[in-house]
């Protein structure tokens, strides 16, 4: 057992599928973590501080011009899931006091952050929409949301009567809780020494916290990190006590929630090898920032292995890994028929492509090559199907899941788009297809934990060298890689393209066509997928990350 007492802060958690506090990877992340600690409670002693989402991240649906209308989620049943703790704390927001509740989760050391109180007035809704969506000002509503998370959670702590060593921030969006644990720290040092300086107490609390403290960046797209004007944070309440100078000091101005998080944390990770090499050269002139290192996600093996091919792995019965393989396809096809009245035929290649519509990831690369990707329907019958979200503000997003709709009707016997992409659907078709199709332009991919959960059930994975793959692949043996990994050339997208219809030609289809070769290149997916678990990654930051930090 390890002795630091860790509180780790994420916007959300993805624990269960109708415990709608997840959006998408990041969320899910943590919701994996948590699993981990639940399942090793005398181990790992963290815990997580979230919001309570009372409507969720929201649905997306199409309609039959393939546009995407945006629908409000309701999370109503979240009292099946939490207790109440009879705890609240109070943040200040536009220099009101908000009231903030305390949820627990029932059966794990998960604590959420409730302001949907009839005290807080028209600002109840702060915890209402998973990264904002109930303000017509975005960004202001963002910076409110984060204050309940981090000034909130560090003052939960306190409430709840908790004894931390360490905070671990899960991207950038927790950094408020490092001003308020300065703010407080400060008070501290001025009551033990009132003689003592504003700019020296702020520099001591300063250090105190940055030793006590870690982060994980993952995303290395620019959109993805975000930044607030300093006069609208001080304008909303985000700064507690702190001056614009000392704001301007730990983020910058715009104030970076990244370069803040750096600033603020003695040890920070990045999530798959390459992403960190990009989170390196991204990062390198923030002064202050400790270095950055490589812990790759992992993915909570009970959760996503479906307990059939568990079973035949675990006698080694390669047959019987097929078997069961087959038997989660049909069950895949079966709901592909319910979705959309398209029904898929068992004996034909399955290909999977799931996660967030944004552009990096290339929804559309298999089509570039139109004659190759028709030829390919032709002779082997290839059948795709996608599924996935775009951010509700990101138009880009959504038109690369109205193309996918629109190509859907082309070809409507072998392409089909799902809605409502969640933990249950994710579960059935990394079971359920033949390999699990990843394209985004290398090196912006963070790491893909969804080809590991692929990997876990024998789908073997065609991606180019990006995030987690570029370190599991072996090419022919366990999946196929797109590509060499180059990147940063000016035909980056049209190479990939004529690479992926190549392999797909004379490597995958000939290979799926004799069958001994692709069951052992199943089991050996599995095997390669065993370092890829929670397990292994949770034991890496309590020994690689949180045994360097200060007690």
């Amino acid at each position: 057992m390890y002795s630091k007492k860790i509180a780790y802060f994420s916007m959300g958690s993805g624990i269960y599928n109708d415990f709608l506090t997840y959006g998408g990877g990041l969320e899910i992340l943590a919701g994996d973590m948590i699993k981990e600690v639940i399942d090793n409670p005398t181990v790992y002693p963290m815990t997580f501080f979230h919001l309570l989402w009372k409507k969720g991240y929201g649905l997306q649906r199409l309609n039959d011009r393939g546009e995407i209308r945006d629908e409000e989620s309701s999370n109503a049943n979240y009292t099946n899931f939490v207790e109440d703790t009879g705890k609240e704390v109070t943040v200040t927001v536009f220099g009101r006091t908000i009231h903030v509740k305390i949820w627990k989760l029932k059966n794990g050391p998960v604590y959420y952050l409730d302001t949907d109180l009839e005290v807080n007035g028209d600002l109840a809704n702060i915890s209402h929409n998973l990264y904002g969506g109930a303000w017509n000002d975005s960004e202001k509503e963002r910076i409110a949301q984060e204050i309940v998370l981090g000034v909130g959670g560090i003052r939960a702590i306190a409430a709840l009567g908790l004894k931390i060593d360490g905070y671990h921030y899960n991207d950038g969006h927790p950094a408020f809780a490092g001003l308020e644990l300065i703010s407080q720290r400060m008070r501290l040092y001025k009551e033990q020494d009132p003689n003592l300086g504003d700019n020296e107490a702020f520099e001591r609390a300063w250090r105190h916290v940055k030793e006590r403290t870690a982060f994980t960046t993952h995303t290395n797209v620019p959109a993805g990190n975000e930044s607030h004007p300093i006069d609208m944070m001080i304008e909303v309440g985000a700064n507690v006590g702190l001056s614009y100078q000392q704001l301007e000091r730990i983020g910058g101005n715009p104030f970076g929630m990244t370069v803040a998080s750096l600033r603020l944390s003695s040890m920070a990770n990045g999530v798959s090898r390459i992403q960190v090499i990009a989170a390196r050269d991204m990062w390198h002139w923030v002064s202050g920032a400790p270095n950055i290192i490589a812990i790759t996600n992992g993915v909570h093996k009970p959760t996503w292995q479906h307990p059939d091919i568990a079973r035949a792995f675990e006698h080694k019965d390669v047959d019987g890994i097929h078997e069961a393989h087959q038997a989660c396809k049909r069950e895949l096809i079966d709901l592909i028929e319910q979705k959309t009245g398209v029904k898929f035929k068992e004996d034909k290649f399955l290909i999977a492509f799931a996660r967030r519509a944004t552009e990096y990831k290339r929804w559309n690369l298999i089509f570039r090559e139109r004659e190759r990707f028709e030829y390919l329907i032709r002779e082997y019958g290839i059948q795709i199907v996608f599924a996935g979200k775009a951010h509700r503000h990101d138009q880009h997003g959504k038109r690369y899941i109205s193309e996918i709709y629109h190509l859907s009707q082309q070809y409507p016997n072998n392409v089909v788009f799902l809605e409502g992409y969640d933990i249950a659907l994710a579960q059935k078709l990394v079971a359920g297809a033949d390999i699990w199709l990843n394209n985004p332009r290398v090196p912006l991919e963070a790491c893909g934990t969804s080809g590991m959960k692929a990997a876990m059930n024998g789908t073997l994975n065609v991606s180019t060298l990006d995030g987690w793959w570029r370190e599991a692949a072996q090419h022919g043996i366990n999946g196929w890689n797109i590509g060499n990994g180059e990147y940063g050339t000016a035909f980056q997208d049209e190479n990939d393209a004529k690479a992926l219809m190549h392999l797909l030609k004379y490597e995958v289809l000939p290979t799926y066509e004799n069958k001994p070769v692709w069951k052992n290149m199943m089991y050996a997916s599995i095997v390669t997928s065993n370092q890829y678990s929670t397990s292994r990654m949770v034991e890496e930051y309590f020994v690689n990350l949180y045994n360097y930090l200060r007690t």
